[in-house]
């Protein structure tokens, strides 16, 4: 998927770093960090755009828990910013000793099974 035409100018520091501060209490036994710039308008669109990097403390991105961990992750997003209201480019980093892993997705709730 694309990456909406967010308008950079309608930054959110405000949201942004309630989500960072949140995501840092409810999940810091994943997360080593968290960074999140959350943009109040897209063009065309109602929702916000919110890009996610997720410095998580071990190697889950292989593993068959990875898909419950990001759900628990979005979960404690959404309780500050229902799943309804945007659209996030998320990407997971590990950064092992001798390991670097990410991946990346952009998630549209309104385009996804079971949301």
């Amino acid at each position: 998927m694309n990456d909406p035409a967010y308008v950079p100018t309608s930054y959110n520091k405000t949201l942004s770093i309630n989500l960072e501060n949140h995501l840092g209490t409810a999940q810091n036994r994943f997360l080593l960090d968290t960074y999140i710039k959350v943009y109040d308008k897209i063009t065309n669109d109602s929702l916000k755009y919110i890009v996610a990097i997720f410095d998580m403390s071990q190697d889950y991105i292989d593993n068959t828990s990875f898909d419950s961990i990001k759900n628990e992750i979005f979960r404690s997003m959404f309780e500050i910013i229902p799943k309804q209201k945007f659209i996030l480019k998320g990407k997971f980093i590990y950064n092992g000793n001798s390991t670097i892993k990410s991946t990346e997705s952009t998630y549209d709730w309104r385009k996804m099974k079971d949301s």
